[in-house]
């Protein structure tokens, strides 16, 4: 199992958005986001694997992210790559994966994520 960052790493205050079922005007669906909460996180930019998909080349994950844990993006509770997204200094990153981690402090997520538009 991964060995998770020390606390004082998490420097990084990101919003944590989760989606909402909306309905247009039109009556069809639409994706809409709403803050769930800010959380100080720790980041590290990795240089991820990438691949040739559907015409055009993307990475399975460009950035993972460690936060402490909370009850509203437990993996083994929530779907969270895809109920939830980060954004931090104007960028969403689209969460590829979510890691439970285990350590003597506590308990850790691990997100792996996409970096996607900015706003």
């Amino acid at each position: 199992m991964p060995i998770a960052q020390p606390a004082a790493a998490r420097d990084k205050l990101v919003t944590i958005q989760q989606s909402s079922d909306a309905v247009d005007a039109g009556g069809h669906p639409s994706e809409s986001w709403a803050t769930l909460a800010q959380v100080w996180m720790s980041k590290e930019d990795v240089g991820a694997t990438e691949k040739y998909e559907n015409g055009q080349v993307s990475a399975p994950f460009d950035s993972v992210w460690e936060m402490p844990y909370l009850d509203s993006m437990d993996p083994e509770r929530v779907n969270v790559p895809k109920l939830r997204r980060l954004l931090y200094r104007g960028r969403f990153y689209d969460i590829q994966e979510a890691l439970l981690l285990q350590r003597h402090e506590g308990r850790a997520i691990r997100l792996k994520t996409l970096a996607a538009s900015t706003i």
